[in-house]
């Protein structure tokens, strides 16, 4: 089921190549698609005009929605088609503004095989990419924060890494809960961001973890060297008398 908004409006011919040049009417509503790509539940948009060169020129806009909740959340917001329209009525015909809001009833013989292929293509792919994806991410995760807590030197430091990312974990979920039609844009940044942090701090572990195995202690200098004997170095043996129930030390020979 489509929702679709159509909005219906009239150019005077006079005034079509202003409203057709950068920063006009037409202009502005072609450029006004991407925000809408960014909405939930949007699937197209569509612009048409009447081909006739005399009179006034008809403009229908028309916008397809998955969901009636989508298409009233855009139209009780703003910027909107309504709302650009209205900036632009020195343009067009005063009274000729329409603004209407039906449902699709879609031909069997057209929409039942595409949305077919969308159902199939959504029951095969979701179920599989989100498992994977999950343990992808997790696995990453448990992964640079390991290596990254083990590189921390200090009591201090790996407290307040941890308490960080707690308050930021929580920021962020306290404002995905408050604005549940967060844009895609959004949730996709922050991914992209953690993601890069992630991976930053795990690759700067990595790097003075390898560093730090590289250096190699050296002995104080005037130490014995291992390799030495206790005895050895031009020093003579020791001379002892034993008695039953005494020794005596007689010094080197």
């Amino acid at each position: 089921m489509e929702y679709i908004q159509t909005i219906l409006l009239q150019v005077e011919a006079s005034q079509l190549e202003r409203a057709s040049e950068a920063g006009g009417l037409l202009s502005e509503i072609d450029q006004h698609r991407e925000f809408l790509r960014q909405q939930p539940g949007f699937h197209d948009m569509r612009v048409t005009r009447s081909i006739n060169n005399e009179g006034n020129v008809l403009v229908v806009v028309e916008t397809r929605w998955s969901d009636d909740t989508s298409l009233v959340h855009y139209e009780t917001n703003e910027p909107n088609l309504a709302t650009i329209v209205r900036r632009h009525d020195d343009v067009i015909v005063p009274g000729s503004l329409q603004v209407l809001d039906m449902e699709a009833l879609r031909s069997e013989s057209f929409w039942g095989p595409l949305e077919t292929a969308r159902a199939a293509r959504a029951r095969v792919t979701l179920p599989l990419l989100i498992p994977v994806g999950a343990l992808a991410f997790a696995l990453l995760v448990i992964y640079g924060l390991s290596r990254i807590y083990l590189s921390l030197e200090g009591n201090t430091a790996p407290v307040a890494l941890a308490a960080g990312i707690s308050i930021g974990v929580l920021l962020v979920a306290t404002y995905m809960a408050m604005n549940p039609r967060v844009p895609g844009w959004q949730v996709g940044g922050v991914f992209v961001a953690l993601v890069a942090l992630l991976i930053g701090g795990t690759t700067w572990a990595l790097i003075e973890g390898e560093s730090g195995e590289a250096k190699v202690e050296q002995p104080p200098a005037g130490s014995p060297s291992p390799s030495a004997s206790p005895g050895g170095g031009g020093g003579g043996a020791l001379a002892v008398s034993m008695g039953d129930n005494f020794f005596e030390y007689e010094g080197q020979k």
